[in-house]
């Protein structure tokens, strides 16, 4: 993912680019999609919120299942859901929250 950002307190604006991948249904193919997503953030009141999002796709690219990028060199541990998303230990500052405001 790349990211540019701008900040100048109350509000701040970034842009981020990405590739995801998903599987569902057929086991044996993936689906991959490039996409940009610029948001906008406020601070109100000492708290920081986002007031605008938009996301757009670039690109989308289905293709088998390669199972060799799960094996040597490139192997790396998949993620999974949760409290135990490895994402809350690296970016200790977002901690995890409830889904809604309560």
């Amino acid at each position: 993912m790349f990211e540019i950002a701008r900040f100048r307190p109350p509000v701040a604006r970034d842009a981020s680019h990405r590739l995801s991948y998903h599987r569902f249904g057929d086991p044996t193919r993936e689906l991959i999609a490039a996409s940009r997503t610029f948001n906008r953030y406020e601070e109100r009141d000492g708290v920081w919120k986002i007031t605008f999002r938009e996301v757009i796709r670039d690109w989308i690219h289905e293709r088998p299942v390669d199972r060799e990028l799960f094996t040597g060199g490139f192997a790396m541990e998949m993620s999974e859901p949760g409290p135990a998303d490895k994402s809350y230990e690296v970016l200790s500052m977002f901690g995890r929250g409830p889904l809604r405001p309560e």
